[in-house]
Parts: C-alpha cells; sequence; structure tokens
C-alpha cells in the first residue's frame, strides 16, 4: 500500500540514519509539548506569544522499529536531526507505559538512562496511530513488532471534538487552557521557519544504545 504524503516524509527523514540492510518496519512522528501552565504564564505575562512559545519549547519525534531495534530521532520542525538514540526490542532499560485516547497514543519510557515521553496523533497520517501502537509494543518486555490487534481507549471525549482539528496551535493552546479538563490538543506541522535555540541543556547530536 502507498504511504501517504506525511508518513512517507516520515520514513525518507529515518532512512539516513540506518545502518547496512536495516529496514523500517513500523515509524511514527510525536511530539513532546510543554506543561500548558508554562505556556499560559508565557501569554500572561506577554513575554512572547503563544504560537512562538509552543513552537520553541516543543520537541519533536520520529521513531521507528526496525528489524535490529527501535531507534529514536529528535528533530527540529523541518525534520533536521538533533539527536538520536536507540533502545533493543523488548528491552528498554526502563519502565515503559502506553495509553491510547481519541486523539493520541501516548508512550514513556521512565527510570532509563535515556528516558522518553511523547504523544503521537492520530490526525498526522493514516499510519501514524497504528505505527505508535506497534512502537510501544516493540519497547515492552517481551516485545514484538507487531501491530497490537486492539488498543484500549482510555480517554472518551465527544465524537465531533475528536475528528476536529484547530486551524492552529494558537488556537489548541487557548482551547486547552480554558477549562480545567480540556479535551488534548491538537497539535499540526509546525511551520517550516529556521531552527530557533535549543533550549535543552544536554548535548545535541548523539548517539547512544541502551
Amino acid at each position: 500500500m502507498t504511504a501517504s504524503k506525511r508518513h512517507q516524509k516520515v520514513l525518507d527523514s529515518i532512512a539516513p540514519h540506518l545502518d547496512e540492510g536495516e529496514q523500517i518496519i513500523h515509524a511514527a512522528y510525536g511530539v513532546k509539548q510543554p506543561h500548558i501552565g508554562l505556556i499560559i504564564l508565557f501569554i500572561a505575562l506577554a513575554i512572547i506569544p503563544g504560537v512562538i512559545a509552543v513552537a520553541l519549547m516543543t520537541k519533536h519525534y520520529l521513531v521507528a522499529v526496525t528489524n535490529k531495534r527501535v531507534l529514536i530521532l529528535r528533530v527540529s520542525g523541518t525534520m533536521k536531526m538533533k539527536e538520536a538514540w536507540t533502545y533493543s526490542i523488548g528491552n528498554a532499560g526502563g519502565e515503559v507505559t502506553t495509553s491510547t485516547g481519541a486523539l493520541f497514543t501516548h508512550i514513556t519510557i521512565a527510570g532509563s538512562d535515556q528516558p522518553f515521553k511523547a504523544k503521537f496523533h492520530k490526525a498526522y497520517s493514516p499510519e501514524n496511530r497504528p505505527a505508535a501502537q506497534a512502537v510501544a509494543a516493540a519497547l515492552m518486555p517481551g516485545g514484538t513488532t507487531e501491530v497490537p490487534k486492539e488498543a484500549p481507549v482510555v480517554t472518551e471525549i465527544p465524537e465531533a471534538a475528536a475528528t476536529s482539528e484547530p486551524a492552529d496551535v494558537e488556537e489548541a493552546v487557548v482551547a486547552e487552557a480554558s477549562t480545567e479538563a480540556a479535551p488534548e490538543s491538537v497539535i499540526p506541522d509546525m511551520p517550516e521557519v529556521p531552527d530557533a535555540p535549543s533550549l535543552d541543556d544536554g548535548n545535541t547530536n548523539k548517539e547512544e544504545t541502551v
């Protein structure tokens, strides 16, 4: 089956970082956003507009299950590689938790030398949700490279909210901040702008194997 345009972009961005003979089985795009309270603080203090705050502090990830490993690439909004590391299939070196909601599949690795946390939006591409679920399955103890047949939905929201997508990031931030129990926000592709200085304290362009 032909990959969607967005999914093909994910595959093409991962391909240069594969070893000889390595093949992609599943690949997904995810993000880690700053805490909504921090975004609200920036907006309230008028330090920087909310959209810019989200763009600067959101981390973008390309995650692949290959025939050899689970590969994590932290990239810029324009898919430029910043950092890379790997996990063994079935052994992430820490506790792996995952959940699937109406919009997002969440994956968290805690207690590992290289922790990881990201959420994967089902609307990014038709392949993104099943691929994210396959990544989670591969990271679990006794992991497999197969897509789980059933993934429980742990967060139910009205169908209209689950299928609609805000026009831009700022709209999503305002919608999420307006209520204590707001539904998960939708983060579309970041605009292709020059990379902003990284706010991380760690080094970039590193690769380590767990």
